[in-house]
């Protein structure tokens, strides 16, 4: 197992990212609108957003919110 980690980990730090990957500019321009409580027990674990309609989130406590955006 640890051999098979060793090998993805090395095959990883070769990959280059997609051109439409966002950049550290792209994100730096992101502002809070709004806050929300969700996720009881440990908060977010995974964060997926959909162009620009939806935002959905895996908590801790194995629910998943979708929002609309």
């Amino acid at each position: 197992m640890e051999q098979l980690s060793d090998s993805l980990i090395e095959q990883r730090k070769q990959m280059k990212p997609t051109e439409d990957y966002p950049k550290k500019e792209d994100l730096a321009s992101y502002k809070e609108t709004e806050t929300f409580q969700m996720h009881d027990n440990g908060g977010i674990l995974s964060i997926d957003v959909y162009g620009n309609d939806y935002v959905l989130t895996g908590g801790k406590n194995g629910e998943a919110a979708m929002f609309d955006a």
